[in-house]
């Protein structure tokens, strides 16, 4: 990356609140969004403060999840097959994926839209990888939102996308 590293820059902001922080480096070229829409309050407003920041034809990328990601084998050796498509099924964890409508609402016009799939195999686990996992499947047995006094988690959406900003 030589020769862009003072024109690259990352931002850490709740942009669910205001802009102010994200709007000083403006206009910009790309916006990445990556792996946090599922949090956003409003995804509409969000892609339309997006587009305010961009420069002309330039880009914005979206990466999200369009399922969750899976953990345990089909059979883990103890039950009947299939525990986690089950756990799944019975919490309704499919997460909207679909921002098209976002980004086109704002004023996008979308380039590329494509899943990516993601396998990890064994030489790829370890304790980090399994502490998440088991800390993923228990909100599935035990979903925050339905313990006393916890609020319902944000749910996440998409796939990669990207769209670029119509020129004037």
């Amino acid at each position: 990356m030589q020769g862009v590293t003072d024109r690259i820059s990352t931002v850490e902001a709740n942009i669910d609140e205001s802009w102010v922080e994200i709007g000083e480096g403006a206009p910009y070229d790309l916006i990445w969004a990556a792996a946090f829409m599922h949090h956003v309050a409003d995804p509409a407003r969000t892609f339309a403060r997006a587009f305010e920041q961009l420069r002309p034809g330039g880009l914005v990328a979206v990466t999200e999840m369009d399922s969750f990601p899976r953990y345990l084998p089909e059979d883990t050796g103890v039950g009947r097959p299939g525990l986690e498509a089950r756990l799944h099924a019975a919490t309704n964890t499919r997460p909207p994926h679909e921002r098209t409508d976002h980004l086109r609402g704002a004023g996008f016009t979308l380039v590329e839209q494509r899943p990516i799939a993601i396998r990890l195999d064994a030489p790829q686990t370890g304790p980090s990888l399994n502490a998440y996992a088991h800390g993923f499947l228990a909100e599935l047995r035990f979903p925050r939102h339905r313990r006393p006094g916890r609020r319902r988690p944000g749910r996440p959406a998409g796939q990669g996308a990207a769209a670029q900003r119509r020129a004037p």
